[in-house]
This record gives C-alpha cells, sequence and structure tokens, in this order.
C-alpha cells in the first residue's frame, strides 16, 4: 500500500515539474506569440501562424489603437506593417490564406477595432474555400466566441503542441522561410530558399478557365463592406514572374484574367495590379521562387498604396481600355 502510495506521489511530482518545465520554456521562447516574442535567440520563426497573428493582434491592441488591417497569403506576409507611416496597421496575412478565413477574423474582430483601412490580397490560386474549423483557433468559429488569453495561454504552454515549436526554434528548425525578428519585423531565409530558386524557370501550369472565379467572391466583399462602413477597402494582386503572364498569353487566356481582375476591383474602393510583367519582377533577385518576392518588394508595394514614395511599380485598376492596353504592352515587352 506504500509503495502505491509512493508511485503515485512519484508520478505527481513528476508531472508537476515537467508541466512547470514545459510552461518556463514556451514563456522563454514565446512560440505562439502572446507576449513579446522570444527572449532567448530573438528569433520568431511562423508556426501555427492563425493563432500566432490573432495572439499578437490581441496584444497590440492593449497599448495601441489599431486603424489598418492587412490580409493575404504566404506571399504577403513578408509586408512590414511598421514602414506604414499614418496608419498602425496589423498584418493577417499565412500561408494558404484564403477569404473564407478573412471573412471569418473580420466578423469575429469586430467588436475590438474599427479600421479606416482593409487591405485584401486577391489570390488566384487561393479562392474563397470551405476550410473554416479546419486551420483558425476554435473560438473564431464558435457561437459567441470570444477571446479568453487566460484560459488558451495556461492550455497552450503546458501542451506537446507548443513545446516543439519551442525546442525547433532552439535548434533553428523552423517549418516555414518567412521569419520575425525581435521586434516582429519579416524576413526571409534568403539560405533555405535557394532550393526553390528552379521554379523561377520551370513553364507555369495553367488551370482551366473554369478556375478563374475570383471575382465570383463579390458577394463576401459587398457583405464586409456593410460589417465595416467607414472603412476604405483597399485589393491587390501579388507580384508574379512575368513568366505567368506569358503563358496565359500564349494560351489566349489574357483576355478572360484581366475581365475578372478588372471585375474584381469594382468591389474596392482602390485596387492594385502588381503582377503585371515589369522589370521588377522579371528580375531573379527579388523572389525565390517567382510569387514569393522579398520584404523590399513589398516595401515598394506599400509606398504605391499609402502614396508614401513616388514609383510607378505596379498599376491601379481604373479604367478598363486603359488596364487593358497597359497590359498587354508590359506582355509583348517580355515575351
Amino acid at each position: 500500500m506504500k509503495k502505491d502510495h509512493k508511485f503515485i506521489r512519484n508520478f505527481f511530482i513528476t508531472v508537476v515539474i515537467l508541466l512547470t518545465t514545459t510552461f518556463f520554456l514556451n514563456n522563454l521562447i514565446d512560440p505562439l506569440w502572446y507576449n513579446n516574442g522570444n527572449k532567448l535567440t530573438k528569433v520568431n520563426y511562423s508556426w501555427d501562424e492563425r493563432s500566432q497573428i490573432l495572439n499578437r493582434f490581441f496584444k497590440i491592441i492593449q497599448t495601441e489603437k489599431i486603424d489598418c488591417l492587412i490580409f493575404g497569403s504566404s506571399t504577403s506576409t513578408v509586408l512590414n506593417v511598421k514602414k506604414i507611416q499614418k496608419y498602425k496597421c496589423v498584418n493577417f496575412s499565412f500561408s494558404g490564406g484564403a477569404l473564407d478565413e478573412y471573412e471569418a477574423i473580420l466578423i469575429f474582430i469586430k467588436k475590438y477595432v474599427d479600421p479606416k483601412i482593409i487591405i485584401i490580397e486577391v489570390n488566384f490560386n487561393l479562392d474563397k474555400k470551405n476550410i473554416l474549423g479546419n486551420n483558425l483557433p476554435n473560438y473564431i468559429n464558435l457561437k459567441n466566441g470570444e477571446y479568453n488569453k487566460r484560459i488558451n495561454y495556461f492550455k497552450d504552454y503546458t501542451s506537446l503542441k507548443a513545446l516543439i515549436f519551442s525546442l525547433k526554434t532552439l535548434i533553428n528548425k523552423p517549418d516555414l522561410l518567412n521569419v520575425y525578428d525581435e521586434n516582429f519585423e519579416p524576413y526571409v531565409l534568403k539560405d533555405k530558399a535557394k532550393i526553390y530558386n528552379k521554379f523561377i524557370d520551370l513553364p507555369i501550369s495553367i488551370k482551366e478557365e473554369k478556375d478563374f472565379n475570383f471575382y465570383s467572391n463579390s458577394k463576401t466583399y459587398q457583405s464586409l463592406k456593410k460589417l465595416y462602413p467607414s472603412a476604405k477597402f483597399i485589393g491587390f494582386i501579388h507580384p508574379f514572374h512575368p513568366k505567368n503572364a506569358i503563358a496565359f498569353y500564349k494560351l489566349k487566356k489574357t483576355n478572360k484574367y484581366l475581365k475578372q481582375a478588372y471585375e474584381t476591383s469594382k468591389n474596392f474602393d482602390n485596387f492594385y495590379d502588381f503582377a503585371i510583367p515589369s522589370k521588377i519582377n522579371f528580375n531573379k533577385e527579388n523572389t525565390y521562387d517567382g510569387s514569393h518576392y522579398y520584404p523590399h518588394i513589398y516595401d515598394l508595394v506599400i509606398d504605391r498604396i499609402f502614396n508614401q514614395k513616388k514609383n510607378n511599380y505596379g498599376i491601379v485598376l481604373s479604367e478598363k481600355e486603359r488596364y487593358f492596353k497597359q497590359y498587354f504592352k508590359a506582355i509583348k515587352e517580355f515575351n
């Protein structure tokens, strides 16, 4: 009987030690960004991006008034909000980000923020998908869900999942190429990105026309505008290597692409196409795979959207005929 009591006591002590150690290490590394990030090595890797960004958002709004929200996929994670001069922005971009997820987050955070500007990346490869509940934190999808840091924080930082993230951080084994420094400014692991350089020269595989349905999301954009009536909505097509535009042109699909891009633009107050062929997009030094461009290129995107520094990067979609004419002219330069 005494042996049983001793075993139970030792087992309980072991569990407490393990949980305490796990909680301490996770707090030190802060892999899910509840606090101020990694205090040990000052590198904040991307793990569970959706949870990380939401945790970061709720941390920021405690001390800052956020008036600008940005949504995008992995291509836009390198957009550095600290380069935006007149607004306090949060970048909600994450790998595989889709419009359904942006919509769910915008509905959820409505009670916490009243933005002046909402920026949405329109990604042709990531249309509105029925993926809710698979990737976003549970509280986002619950009816009348609330963000409860105390419960989430203790549960996450005593978990094996977070511990694995912390250990992988310590041994520099990231899952993704986008990383954040101690001030949460984004950069790319260029040495690890080198293996993707080969994709720049590979021929592009064009999907069937039925997949070009990105302007079918008009109802979602319109509902979001009603949800945030005082916000200015800005949309943009992220940079692509000109080989994409040339492939469309050779398959005689450019007109359909441009028509749908233009129709999509009508859902926004301002809309930009940064995928139009250009010397910047053509330069291999600016991208590691032809669709993911480095932060210095997104500095140009920021300057163009916010009129901070004058540049001619990309194109503003206003007049249909002018847009078509400029695009075809750009294609012929690189074909």
